[in-house]
């Protein structure tokens, strides 16, 4: 994440993917200098659901199940934050 709103965000969308799927292991929120995150105008996250070279998370990136049901998570993630805003 880059900034406070960042923050936000980036904890928001954390607590829908361990929501979603409580067998992955908690990594938390960090912050980091990312070009992507760090040169831009709006707040921004940059969401690592697994890793392909993992043999838990591989099997389960291969899942097309599990990859929509992340995909929501971030999506709810984004909306809690903007509902938060208002």
């Amino acid at each position: 994440y880059s900034g406070s709103e960042g923050y936000s965000l980036a904890k928001n969308i954390h607590k829908q993917i361990l929501i979603a799927s409580s067998q992955s292991p908690d990594r938390g929120v960090r912050r980091s200098r990312f070009y992507v995150i760090r040169k831009t105008t709006m707040p921004a996250a940059l969401v690592e659901i697994g890793f392909v070279t993992g043999i838990y998370d591989a099997a389960l990136l291969r899942q097309k199940a599990y990859r929509k049901k992340m995909s929501f998570a971030i999506a709810k993630g984004i909306l809690n934050y903007l509902e938060e805003l208002k």
